[in-house]
C-alpha cells in the first residue's frame, strides 16, 4: 500500500466522523425540557380514549 493511499484512508475516515456528527440542536434548553415534561405527562396518562 503506498503512503499516499493510507493518508487518503485517514482523511475519509475523519471526514466520515465529521459528517455522521448530529446538526446542533436550534432550540432552546428551557423548550428541550418543556417538550420532556409534556411526554412524561402524556406517557403518565395513557392512551387516548375514544368514544364512538
Amino acid at each position: 500500500m503506498k503512503k499516499e493511499n493510507v493518508v487518503d484512508l485517514f482523511v475519509q475516515r475523519d471526514q466520515q466522523a465529521v459528517d455522521t456528527t448530529p446538526p446542533p440542536s436550534g432550540i432552546s434548553k428551557e423548550l428541550e425540557q418543556a417538550i420532556q415534561h409534556l411526554i412524561y405527562r402524556l406517557r403518565e396518562l395513557g392512551p387516548i380514549q375514544r368514544s364512538n
